[in-house]
Parts: C-alpha cells; sequence; structure tokens
C-alpha cells in the first residue's frame, strides 16, 4: 500500500512521521506523553504543499477514535483501520475526570455537549475512601471525622480520605468529573467522525506492521 504517516493509537503510543515532530510543544499544538508533538494546526504535508497531510490511525477504540476527530477537524486527511469487522456494544462505564473532559471539550464544543448529555456526574458528590461496614454487618456512615471507628465496631464508620473534586473543578472552571458508557461514547465520537468524512474507518483491516521511512510510514494490514 502507499506510504501513509502512522498515528497508531493504542498500547503502541504514538508513531509520528517526521513532518510532524517538534523538539518541544510550540503554541497551537498537543503533546503525546513520551512523544513528539502532534501539530494539528499545520495539517498541509511538507512533501505535498497545499494537500492535507494523510495520516492513518491503528485502531478505532476511543483513544483512536477521539484522536481521528481532533485531527478531522484539523484538516488532516485521517482514515483509521480497525481489526473487528463490526462495531459492538461492550464495555462499562468510563470516568472522565474534570480535565479529560475539558480536552474533549477543546476538541470539539459539539462532542463535549453530547457527552454530558449522557453523562453521569460523580463529583459533584462527596468522594473519598470510606469505611462503612462493620463487624456486626451494619453500614453506617457519619461527615464526622472520629479515628476510634478504626478499632471500635460501636463507632459510626468515617472517612479515611476526602478528594475535593467538585471544590478543585470549581476553582479551575472546570466541568465536573463524571462517567459515560463506553458503548455510548464510541457512537457518539463515530458520528462525529463520520459527519466530517463518511468512511473515515475502513473495519476488519488490523495494522500488522509499519516501517517509518523518511517520507512518512508504509503501513502493512493483516492481509498484505
Amino acid at each position: 500500500m502507499a506510504a501513509l504517516p502512522l498515528l497508531a493509537a493504542g498500547a503502541a503510543g504514538l508513531v509520528l512521521s517526521p513532518p510532524l515532530m517538534h523538539p518541544s510543544p510550540p503554541r497551537g499544538v498537543i503533546a503525546a506523553r513520551g512523544g513528539p508533538a502532534l501539530a494539528l494546526a499545520e495539517p498541509a504535508s511538507s512533501q505535498n504543499p497545499g494537500r492535507p497531510l494523510t495520516v492513518a490511525i491503528a485502531g478505532g477504540g476511543v483513544g483512536g477514535l477521539t484522536t481521528a476527530l481532533a485531527m478531522l477537524k484539523a484538516g488532516f486527511d485521517v482514515t483509521v483501520y480497525e481489526k473487528t469487522g463490526q462495531f459492538a456494544r461492550f464495555g462499562g462505564p468510563i470516568q472522565f475526570a474534570s480535565n479529560a473532559l475539558s480536552a474533549l471539550k477543546a476538541i470539539d464544543e459539539r462532542l463535549f455537549e453530547r457527552v454530558i448529555a449522557d453523562f453521569t456526574f460523580t463529583g459533584t458528590r462527596r468522594c473519598g475512601i470510606k469505611d462503612g461496614l462493620r463487624a456486626d454487618g451494619s453500614f453506617r456512615m457519619t461527615p464526622v471525622a472520629d479515628p476510634r471507628f478504626l478499632f471500635d465496631p460501636s463507632t459510626p464508620a468515617d472517612w479515611y480520605l476526602e478528594f475535593p473534586l467538585k471544590a478543585c473543578a470549581d476553582f479551575f472552571d472546570l466541568p465536573y468529573t463524571g462517567v459515560i458508557d463506553r458503548p455510548d461514547l464510541q457512537d457518539i465520537l463515530l458520528d462525529e467522525c463520520r459527519a466530517i468524512k463518511p468512511d473515515f474507518i475502513v473495519n476488519g483491516a488490523p495494522v500488522a506492521s509499519y516501517t517509518q521511512t523518511e517520507a512518512g510510514v508504509v503501513a502493512t494490514l493483516s492481509d498484505g
């Protein structure tokens, strides 16, 4: 197949072609932790000025789809290669912390609104680690810290530790932490990507390997 700058989203991390590499993240780029920066503000290929850079993403999970949406909105020509022949609804709730929700909002305001529409907010509640089950099988909770509950079963259970999730979100003006079912999130991401490029994803096409070249990346699918 033709040489494609490959962005592998998954356990392998991010693999970027040379035109996208920077020694340090300049303004207007998204930095990949532990790897190079991804310059979403400059989608044109250095080999083909005026044409969008072609990007292949290995894997259509939540990470791959989110990356695809961010790059599609920035003007890149993105194709996702997914090994499963058809998506199925599976998986449980995924928790998004305040900073993760802010990242979704930065990628796409409509994506953010659709996610929180199916959200169960947990960051607005009192959160932490609490021992509520006593030796006699009862379940007692109080907001008062009393260390006697550690050794006296007659003392109501109390908090070991509290997480100020709401206070931190309010302080930094961030959305509250919460959860969304993985299948719902995947459906939203698929819809938003298809709204930009209907044929952005190829199912039943696992990426078997890739080779880095000076011009980009040559990706090989499992069927050759």
